[in-house]
C-alpha cells in the first residue's frame, strides 16, 4: 500500500484545519477572558455570553474578528436592587413579644444594597411595612457585615436610613425601642434608633450612647425637650441588647420617672447631662421621622419597636432571646 503523503498527520485532518481549530479555541478563550474581566464591572452576563460564544465560526470558514466592544454605560449610584426572598419572619417561631410590634428590622433578611453594597433599603418584618431606606448613595451604610456569627450592617458617622413619620403612634403614646449592636467608636455619639425632629435640636427621642455633652464612654438616652442622659455603664465594643422604655410622653411628666435606659437586661441609673434641665418630658408633636440609625460608629444587626412599654415579662423574652441568639453573656 502507498505510504500517506506526508502532507497528511497520522490522524487525517489536516493542517489547515488543525490550525483553524487552534485559532478557533485561542479566540474564544482570549475573547472570554476579556469578558470575565469586564463583567465585575458591568454586571451584564447577556455582553458575556455574547462575547463567549459570538465568536466562532461554523466549518472551515476563516473566522472573523470578534464584534467590538459595546460601549460601557455608566452606573446608577443611586439604583436599589430588590433584597433576596425569603420567609417572612415569625414572633411565634423566634420565641419574642407580638403584641404591639411595630417595627422589626434584622440583617439578614430584607436588606436591599446598591451597586457597592450599601443598604439603600431595609424592609420591615413586623407586617406594617414600615421599610427604611436612604436615597443618597453617599449616606448609606454598608451591608456584610458580622456581628458574633450574625448578619449586621457596619454604620460610619453621618450615614442613616430613615422615614418621613413616626409610625403612626402618637405624640403622647408610651413605646419601647431595642437594638442589638457593638460599637466601632468607643467615644463617638451613636443612636442606633431616634424618633423626633431633625428641624429642630430638642425634639428627639432614643436610644444615644456618648450622648450630647457627655462626661465620656457611657451608654446613655435622650427624651424631649432636650435631654440627654448617660447611664452609669461604660461603652466598650462588645454586641449588647440596648432597650429604653418610654412609660409615658405626657406633657410635663417627671422624666426619670417614665424613661428607663437598659443595657443587656440591667436598667441604668441615669445621670442628666444636657439640656432641659426641667426634667419633664417636653412637647413631641412636632415629631415627624423615625431614624436607624441616627448617627455614630457601629455594626448593628437588629431594631425592634413596640406601641407600647413593654412589661416586665415581655422585656425578659425579648432580651433573653436577642442575648442567645448574639451570644451575648453579662
Amino acid at each position: 500500500m502507498r505510504a500517506m503523503s506526508a502532507h497528511h498527520h497520522g490522524d487525517g485532518v489536516s493542517p489547515a484545519c488543525h490550525a483553524s481549530v487552534y485559532d478557533f479555541a485561542r479566540r474564544s478563550l482570549l475573547a472570554a477572558i476579556r469578558a470575565l474581566c469586564e463583567v465585575s464591572a458591568i454586571f451584564d452576563l447577556n455582553r458575556l455570553f455574547e462575547r463567549i460564544f459570538v465568536v466562532g465560526c461554523v466549518g472551515s470558514v476563516a473566522c472573523s474578528q470578534p464584534p467590538p466592544a459595546a460601549p460601557i454605560v455608566p452606573q446608577d449610584p443611586s439604583a436599589c436592587f430588590e433584597p433576596p426572598s425569603h420567609v417572612p419572619l415569625s414572633t411565634a417561631s423566634e420565641g419574642i413579644p407580638s403584641q404591639g410590634l411595630l417595627l422589626w428590622l434584622r440583617a439578614d433578611v430584607g436588606i436591599a444594597v446598591d451597586y457597592q453594597n450599601r443598604v439603600c433599603l431595609w424592609k420591615d418584618q413586623s407586617g406594617n411595612r414600615f421599610d427604611v431606606k436612604q436615597d443618597k448613595p453617599a449616606l448609606r451604610p454598608k451591608a456584610g457585615a458580622s456581628l458574633n456569627g450574625r448578619p449586621a450592617i457596619n454604620v460610619d458617622p453621618g450615614q442613616t436610613l430613615r422615614r418621613d413619620d413616626v409610625l403612626g403612634l402618637d405624640a403622647a403614646s408610651g413605646r419601647t425601642f431595642v437594638a442589638v449592636y457593638a460599637l466601632d467608636s468607643v467615644s463617638t455619639r451613636f443612636s442606633p434608633i431616634m424618633q423626633g425632629n431633625p428641624g429642630t435640636n430638642n425634639v428627639f427621642l432614643g436610644l444615644d450612647d456618648n450622648t450630647y455633652s457627655t462626661a465620656g464612654n457611657l451608654y446613655g438616652c435622650y427624651a424631649p425637650d432636650g435631654q440627654a442622659f448617660e447611664g452609669n455603664i461604660k461603652t466598650d465594643a462588645k454586641p449588647h441588647v440596648r432597650t429604653l422604655v418610654v412609660d409615658s410622653l405626657q406633657l410635663g411628666r417627671p422624666t426619670n420617672e417614665t424613661v428607663h435606659c437598659r443595657v443587656d437586661s440591667a436598667e441604668m441609673k441615669l445621670v442628666y447631662r444636657c439640656c432641659d434641665s426641667s426634667m419633664r418630658i417636653g412637647d413631641f408633636r412636632t415629631a415627624n421621622t423615625t431614624t436607624i440609625p441616627h448617627a455614630g460608629d457601629a455594626t448593628l444587626a437588629e431594631v425592634l419597636m413596640y406601641d407600647h412599654p413593654l412589661t416586665s415579662d415581655e422585656l425578659a423574652k425579648l432580651e433573653n432571646h436577642l442575648e442567645v441568639r448574639y451570644v451575648i453573656s453579662h
